[in-house]
């Protein structure tokens, strides 16, 4: 089974789909399976994506009538066998990286999806221009796991299929699918939506890797004369909804509100012939929507909720505020009869109207008078105008520059910090191989210190702590990598020392335990995880650990386990240990400090040694991961690692 299945949905694209497919056939990830559904195409993009088939045994096309683009990305659904399976546009292309790494998050943290950041671009070469769109303005979500069930922030991010990947199992599951009409007209809102409302396993990246182009004339955005297809597309979902109480009941408020954001979207977008139309029937079904209790008005920004409420009530006069109720040339000069009284003439000079008794116009001199001061009026505007598109084409271009400046400088910046925690890292990488070869009791170093385990920062650090403070009674709270370096401390360095090693999981005990020293001294204990509240908010912990500490002091505690990624309070067995098992002098390890939840928990360790007048000092080490050191004053040396 391959790791990713990635589709192609093509139609008519000959001109950009070299561009695309060399981005996915050179993927560093390997073992993919490309999915090519050509659509029907009238031109060569079938031919083209023939031609990759014949090239790179991984490329698998189909050829089909043309069904527009739901039916075209369902049946790629239904012939994918990946693990995990992308969407690429065939106008767009992604960084060669991309399905890398986010399958191997994806793997990390068992996820329903995974989604980064992405970039929109006009042009190409040295007239391409870039625009970075974060997912999350707030960056309160990114790269921590997320049940959408409990928090439906995430709904109001920037929609989109295609900068992420999806479990395959997941989407069969819930028989996630496209809407199947005819052309390319928004069907991914639906399929959006209901990867959103099932997951309890959602993650975002804060790195772009899809280049979204924005250039295609084609579009289906750009066509103003497909008026319908938003409300086909959500008349799809609703009727979705409806068939599941459970769902109906969680999502109504949010579909309805990013229903009307989509509707406003569409009311711009359309060609002005049909606006009027179109907001007839937005007022219609927002309504029904009313009556039917489906609103929430405190979903909705302020402004937009009072557009609502304005088209519910009268659409016609929304329209009449919007344009004015007359057309572009009658608000810049018309000469009209008083509706009211027919004795009077209404002039109208940009926008200004000046009533006239009708006597004082009958004399043509004065009438040609008039008309010859506005006619030099008007053409006094007619230059202004032009001079006024002139500058707007020079600010556009200053603008796209500033932002293309800005978006650089936001991605050179990402990379001078990922460097650096590079370079720390192989800082301790290097030390600590150095430390291998001087070390007597090391004797195995089959380590693997990656980014998502462990990593070169906490193994030397421990390995530091170990060597240096020779703690007598250690306690691990998680079996992972660590369990390598203490089962040797206690077989080949310190044999009087004791360790109590606690996680959860009995199959990863089973298998991760052949890989350690055995020791009388060395103790496994499994205990099942239970469900705290703090705060307000869901965390889980170790059952209570009191069999296995009563009546112990611990020097060294090493906190690792159990999983927090997605926990805003993890690990929070320490706890209870401050209070009854830590050493008059001791050391405390907590993995992941970088993280948002280890913030929160490390905050109220902090606290529980204030208030228990234990004195202490802390100390963080950072490489690609952040370790924070808590030890008593008299190992404060131990901070200076």
């Amino acid at each position: 089974m391959p790791k990713v299945s990635i589709i192609v949905p093509t139609y008519n694209v000959e001109q950009y789909l070299v561009e695309c497919m060399e981005s996915i056939v050179n993927q560093t990830l390997k073992d993919i399976e490309i999915i090519c559904v050509d659509d029907g195409s009238t031109d060569n993009s079938g031919k083209i994506l023939d031609e990759y088939a014949t090239k790179d045994s991984r490329v698998k096309v189909i050829h089909k009538e043309n069904g527009g683009y739901g039916k075209a990305m369902n049946v790629g659904l239904d012939n994918a066998t990946g693990e995990y399976i992308g969407i690429v546009e065939p106008d767009d292309y992604v960084a060669l990286d991309m399905y890398e790494d986010l399958y191997n998050v994806a793997k990390e943290n068992d996820l329903d999806f995974v989604k980064s950041d992405f970039n929109r671009f006009v042009g190409k070469d040295n007239t391409l221009q870039l625009f970075y769109n974060k997912l999350d303005p707030s960056n309160k979500y990114y790269n921590k796991v997320i049940n959408l069930q409990e928090d439906q922030k995430p709904f109001y991010f920037i929609m989109n299929t295609w900068s992420g990947i999806y479990k395959r199992e997941y989407l069969n599951k819930y028989n996630i699918r496209h809407n199947e009409t005819p052309g390319a007209s928004f069907q991914d809102n639906g399929f959006w939506l209901q990867t959103f409302w099932h997951s309890t396993r959602a993650y975002f990246i804060d790195k772009p890797y899809y280049m979204n182009r924005r250039d295609n004339p084609n579009s289906s955005v750009k066509n103003k004369d497909k008026v319908m297809a938003f409300k086909v597309e959500y008349d799809y979902i609703l009727n979705l909804l409806k068939r599941d109480p459970v769902l109906y009941d969680r999502f109504i408020y949010i579909c309805q509100y990013m229903k009307f954001r989509n509707y406003l979207f569409n009311y711009n977008r359309i060609d002005v012939t049909y606006k009027k139309y179109w907001l007839k029937i937005v007022a219609n079904e927002y309504k029904q929507a009313y009556k039917n209790n489906e609103i929430k008005e405190n979903l909705f920004p302020k402004q937009e909720f009072d557009k609502l409420c304005l088209i519910a009530k009268d659409y016609k006069k929304y329209y009449k505020n919007d344009f004015g109720g007359s057309s572009l040339a009658e608000n810049i000069f018309s000469v009209k009869n008083s509706p009211k009284n027919k004795k009077h003439k209404i002039i109208t000079i940009l926008g200004l109207k000046l009533k006239f008794k009708s006597k004082k116009l009958i004399a043509k001199n004065r009438q040609k008078e008039l008309e010859n001061n506005v006619s030099d009026l008007l053409q006094q505007i007619r230059n202004l105008q032009k001079k006024l598109d002139e500058q707007k084409i020079v600010t556009q271009d200053l603008n796209n520059k500033f932002i293309k400046q800005c978006n650089e400088s936001v991605r050179l910046n990402q990379q001078i910090s990922q460097l650096k925690d590079i370079s720390r890292e192989n800082l301790y990488a290097n030390i600590l191989n150095q430390t291998w070869l001087e070390s007597c009791w090391v004797k195995h170093k089959d380590f693997t210190l990656t980014k998502g385990a462990a990593n070169y920062t906490l193994i030397y650090i421990l390995y530091k702590i170990l060597e240096d403070f020779a703690p007598k009674y250690i306690l691990e709270l998680g079996l992972g990598q660590t369990s390598k370096l203490t089962t040797q401390y206690i077989n080949y360095k310190n044999s009087e020392a004791t360790l109590d090693i606690v996680e959860h999981s009995q199959n990863w005990i089973d298998a991760f335990s052949q890989k350690i020293m055995k020791n009388k001294n060395i103790n496994i204990y499994q205990k099942d995880l239970i469900t705290v509240e703090i705060n307000n908010t869901v965390s889980d912990k170790y059952a209570p650990l009191d069999d296995i500490t009563k009546n112990k002091k611990y020097n060294l505690i090493i906190i690792d386990g159990p999983f927090g990624y997605d926990r805003l309070y993890p690990r929070t067995n320490i706890l209870d240990l401050i209070d009854n098992n830590l050493s008059d002098n001791f050391v405390i390890i907590l993995d992941d400090a970088e993280r948002e939840g280890e913030e929160n928990t490390a905050k109220l360790i902090f606290d529980k040694l204030d208030k228990n007048n234990i004195k202490y000092i802390k100390s963080y080490q950072r490489g690609l991961k952040t370790q924070l050191i808590i030890a008593s004053p008299d190992y404060q040396y131990i901070t200076w690692i």
